[in-house]
């Protein structure tokens, strides 16, 4: 059907992306490790582009950065407009909406218990409604802190800096530039769900929950009430606590 396909892949600085990675995939419903996903080669761009390579030439790949320092605009759909050719309309960016909103550390960490009791279909969609827009209303600074810590962040960097180094060698021809800007060290420390996570902190969430969606709680108090002892882990036993005091 074409003469020729161009591929544009964005690639993201590896810290940002396996801590993107993770809350997204407990979105989803699934309860990925976080270490899991910084297992070698986990994030190995290089690997990844190179096989698209192969299969439609080098000539046919661009490379651009996901990161605020090298998008046009500090904007995405701008850079991604400009890479294809196309030009935005004046003010484009003033015009946005944000969409693809991931949820806070509290509010991901009640997902993560959801995603263990067996929360699924509309319930599950509704669940992660509800918990989104409880993240965009009433966010604290915990809720913002990174999963990982500077060290981690650092750590994986270095693992793929090598790997980093060859992309810009190989598809942008120019050794004197960084894929990615400097890592910005976080001031706060990183989330911990033992401390950061409070019943009466959980309370809050599953009263806006029960406010909005009783049928969540609901399910989820179901779903509490017919789960073996055996299988309450300390956070389930803090979401239990928390769900009584939601009534």
């Amino acid at each position: 059907l074409f003469r020729s396909v161009t591929v544009i892949i964005y690639v993201r600085p590896q810290d940002d992306w396996v801590e993107s990675r993770y809350k997204h995939s407990v979105l989803s419903g699934n309860n990925l490790s976080l270490s899991g996903l910084q297992k070698p080669f986990f994030c190995d761009y290089k690997r990844w582009i190179d096989h698209w390579s192969n299969l439609i030439g080098h000539d046919n790949i661009v490379i651009r950065s996901y990161d605020n320092q090298h998008l046009l605009g500090r904007n995405l759909a701008i850079d991604f407009l400009t890479t294809i050719g196309a030009r935005a309309p004046q003010d484009y960016a003033k015009s946005m909406i944000r969409v693809n909103e991931s949820l806070g550390n509290a509010q991901h960490e009640i997902k993560k218990v959801a995603n263990t009791l067996g929360i699924k279909g509309r319930t599950a969609d509704r669940l992660n409604q509800v918990l989104i827009s409880h993240s965009c209303g009433f966010r604290t600074v915990r809720d913002g802190a990174r999963l990982l810590s500077n060290s981690d962040r650092t750590s994986l960097r270095k693992d793929y800096s090598l790997a980093n180094q060859d992309i810009v060698r190989d598809y942008w021809d120019n050794t004197s530039l960084d894929l990615f800007s400097p890592l910005v060290p976080s001031t706060i420390e990183p989330w911990d769900a033992k401390t950061d996570l409070s019943v009466s902190r959980a309370s809050e969430i599953f009263e806006f929950i029960r406010l909005n969606s009783p049928e969540v709680i609901r399910e989820m108090k179901y779903r509490v009430g017919h789960l073996p002892l055996d299988n309450r882990n300390p956070a389930t036993h803090m979401i239990c606590a928390a769900l009584e005091e939601s009534n």
